[in-house]
């Protein structure tokens, strides 16, 4: 009986054939990404109406006094 054996050799490192990366995103993906969020926010903004027969309004401000300011 004959046993085959495999040498690997683990001292260099393989990297996949992928383009290097520069330094930041490219200008695809920030017009990508800033489209998302724009359409992100649109899509936020228009789930959410208030009321216009509410009337938001702060208690008057007291001094240590006692008047009001």
């Amino acid at each position: 009986m004959q046993t085959s054996q495999m040498v690997i050799d683990l001292t260099r490192e393989v990297l996949p054939d992928v383009p290097a990366q520069s330094d930041g995103p490219t200008v695809a993906q920030v017009k990508t990404y800033v489209a998302d969020q724009v359409r992100r926010w649109e899509r936020v903004t228009t789930d959410f109406v208030a009321s216009p027969t509410i009337e938001y309004s702060c208690p008057p401000r007291i001094s240590k006094t006692g008047g009001q300011l």
